[in-house]
């Protein structure tokens, strides 16, 4: 108290600096915060899920060995569960498109398209032409950097050759109806889509599905729910949130909001010596 009183203009300063660099730090730690939740958002809504439910196996082996065998079930099941506010069904499959002469590998999913809206993106980076319709058949929604490796614009035809869900050969001529860009260039350069219904028909995989998508009604409580969802469906399946689906970026993300943090916190401590 006696330096205290003795060095008022420097007892002063300190405090004044200790509050501006206290205010800084939690103006700062804010402010990453709601950044960090926003590019988490962005990253999960755009296509991947807050949680998604596959076979036990799938995501360590994923081939057509270990896909969700009885899609029904599933739905039954998440019909009763609590805290779920829309799912739906997905099945990917790695194919070759081609367009006049050139032929490029990819990706083609079926998907429910009145429910994917409500579960991702997709159907908001529309860029050109229509999105798809629980009605289409042959129609497909392609990403816009692999309609310019096709040279594909609407209205235009692209076949494909790939593996049915029995294994057995699946091959057949779509028209673009729609194309999308989410920015993700890897993503657009080798995916499209399909109405579902369509797709196990060309497919062979009627109820057929390599994973479901859930949207949380509430997304922070999305480790809870999975929990849930595990135990009502059972060891042969696999639920798991975003945080385990993408742990590799989840990861670094966490790691950068503390580095970037940091600096505040050297300062504020800095201040008292």
């Amino acid at each position: 108290m006696r330096n205290i009183a003795a060095y008022k203009k420097r007892t002063i300063v300190t405090v004044l600096l200790t509050s501006l660099t206290t205010a800084l730090l939690v103006f700062a730690s804010a402010w990453l915060d709601g950044s960090h939740q926003t590019m988490i958002k962005n990253a999960v809504e755009i296509y991947p899920g807050y949680l998604q439910i596959t076979g036990k196996e799938f995501r360590d082996q994923p081939s057509y060995e270990h896909l969700i065998f009885d899609s029904a079930t599933i739905r039954e099941k998440l019909a009763g569960i609590e805290g779920i506010a829309i799912f739906a069904a997905r099945f990917e499959s790695f194919v070759l498109y081609s367009a006049d002469e050139k032929a490029v590998g990819g990706m083609l999913t079926g998907i429910e398209p009145e429910k994917e809206a409500g579960l991702s993106r997709i159907s908001a980076s529309l860029q050109e032409g229509e999105y798809l319709t629980a009605e289409d058949t042959n129609q497909v929604y392609i990403g816009n950097e692999l309609a310019k490796r096709l040279k594909v614009g609407i209205g235009d035809e692209i076949a494909f050759v790939g593996n049915g869900g029995d294994y057995s050969f699946a091959a057949d001529n779509l028209r673009v109806k729609g194309i999308f860009q989410t920015g993700l260039y890897e993503f657009d350069t080798s995916t499209a889509f399909l109405n579902l219904a369509y797709f196990e028909e060309i497919m062979a995989a009627t109820n057929y599905a390599t994973h479901f998508i859930v949207m949380p009604e509430r997304p922070e409580q999305v480790e809870a729910l999975a929990a849930q969802i595990s135990t009502a469906i059972g060891s042969e399946y696999a639920a798991e949130s975003w945080q385990q689906i993408m742990a590799n970026w989840s990861r670094p993300c966490k790691w950068t909001r503390f580095l970037a943090i940091s600096p505040w916190v050297f300062s504020s401590l800095l201040s008292f010596l």
